[in-house]
């Protein structure tokens, strides 16, 4: 069982899918080679060592495999407009970095693409470090990088509005002095 009435079933043998057998409905069809519930009927699927979301009401794709995910991390959306966020791990030059695919594109080039990312379901912004010492603020309603270079957030889901104006956010972070 994977959750109430939802098991885990193959035609096959080899490839699998999810099945509701109260209902009588495949959730998940029989060919992956892996699948991984996620939240509001997301399940990450793998095929060929690569992932893509499926979205279980929509029958649908949404993340797709050419993108090259190699995990979904997670999904989430913006409170103001719903858009739907996928945080997926994928490999640039060698190196495994996280990105996030919204609306039928991956949302950062590949200077942007982190080894971490944050964000506060609250607010609209998308924090991460591109390494070490590079930091960002992205703003996911106007699909702004906002700030760029930062050495240092702390605790970025603590991000916040100035006197309830969307202009203008608090965030605690090191300023470098060089970085314009």
């Amino acid at each position: 069982f994977i959750s109430d009435n939802i098991i885990e079933a193959s035609f096959d043998g080899v490839h699998i899918g999810y099945y509701d057998y109260v209902n009588k409905k495949i959730v998940v069809p029989y060919e992956y080679d892996e699948v991984r519930k996620l939240e509001n009927n997301y399940y990450a699927v793998k095929k060929n060592k690569s992932y893509a979301l499926f979205d279980a009401d929509k029958q649908t794709i949404i993340l797709p495999f050419d993108v090259g995910a190699t995990f979904i991390k997670e999904t989430f959306k913006n409170r103001d407009t719903e858009q739907l966020f996928i945080v997926y791990q994928t490999v640039i030059d060698g190196v495994e970095k996280v990105n996030i695919y919204t609306q039928g594109q991956v949302l950062f080039d590949k200077k942007y693409a982190a080894k971490t990312v944050d964000y506060n379901p609250q607010l609209p912004f998308i924090t991460g470090a591109t390494n070490e010492d590079t930091h960002y603020v992205f703003d996911s309603n106007t699909k702004n990088m906002i700030m760029y270079g930062l050495p240092h957030i702390e605790n970025s889901c603590r991000a916040s509005y100035l006197d309830d104006k969307p202009e203008y956010i608090i965030i605690k972070a090191q300023i470098d002095p060089k970085v314009t």
